[in-house]
């Protein structure tokens, strides 16, 4: 098969995750009741069979460029990487730091998680 994500669709399903799951309004702002202390932000990048790589922050479209398969991915907030070798998206999250009782750590550091899913060819 030839599998093109529809990036639109992609990034709403992912920002509804993110506010039902995180405790955040639209905004990425935490609500009352949150754990988060600060604004999130977030980075996808898409990689399809187009040969098209894009890269959205906060759901705003910020670089597109081409890719073969197969690429090293290398996330720059991370520097989590892997390899893509069938369509993929890679999703990194920066909750900023956690409402912490005890102060521990000064400053207190970002939360920050990446994950990818692939998706592969029926055989």
């Amino acid at each position: 098969g030839y599998t093109v994500f529809n990036t639109d669709e992609g990034i709403k399903a992912i920002k509804d995750q993110l506010t039902n799951l995180l405790s955040i309004d639209s905004n990425l702002t935490p609500v009352s009741n949150s754990y988060w202390s600060k604004n999130m932000n977030y980075k996808v990048y898409f990689y399809d069979d187009s040969g098209t790589r894009k890269v959205y922050t906060n759901g705003i479209l910020t670089s597109e460029g081409s890719f073969t398969y197969p690429f090293t991915h290398r996330d720059d907030w991370t520097s989590y990487y892997t390899v893509i070798s069938e369509p993929t998206v890679v999703v990194t999250i920066n909750a900023g730091p956690g409402k912490f009782r005890l102060k521990l750590v000064d400053p207190i550091p970002d939360i920050i998680r990446s994950s990818s899913h692939e998706w592969e060819a029926k055989k």
